[in-house]
């Protein structure tokens, strides 16, 4: 059996271009300790794999919620080194977790759930084109307004 891994990649901001500063490899293959909290928001995505034609098996969807969540972690630990969200949003991992469509949101839901941040906020209006916090004034305020949103997505 091939071993699956996964390159993290450490970046870092260089006269305005973003640079490779380190880069390590994982196994995605050994057996998880215990269910992802992302998993809980799980159906919020199968309608949007299914509607792909892309419907995923329990290995895969089980690595791509371990991919999301390296990539979440190393967005988190880019931005809380920016100036902006806007300059976070810059960023090529931010561009992957795009790119993973409504399988970011259970991951998304789930990180915001532990912690109101507008990282989270600023992401799920991004990759769902919806924003259910809109009126709200705080940050507080807009994600409980997503999760909200998140729970009517598994109903």
């Amino acid at each position: 059996m091939t071993e699956t891994l996964v390159r993290e990649r450490a970046w870092q901001l260089e006269d305005s271009d973003w640079e490779v500063v380190g880069e390590t490899e994982r196994s995605l293959d050994a057996e998880p300790s215990g269910t992802s909290e992302a998993q809980d928001w799980v159906s919020v995505s199968d309608e949007a794999s299914a509607s792909s034609g892309l419907a995923l098996n329990p290995q895969q969807r089980a690595i791509v919620v371990s991919v999301l969540d390296v990539l979440l972690d190393g967005w988190q630990q880019l931005a809380a080194h920016q100036s902006s969200i806007h300059r976070a949003t810059k960023h090529p991992i931010y561009h992957l977790i795009l790119q993973t469509k409504g399988d970011a949101v259970p991951a998304l839901l789930s990180r915001l759930e532990q912690e109101a941040s507008p990282l989270w906020i600023w992401a799920l209006g991004d990759v769902t084109g919806k924003d259910p916090a809109v009126g709200t004034t705080t940050v507080d305020d807009a994600a409980q307004a997503w999760l909200n949103w998140g729970r009517t997505q598994t109903d």
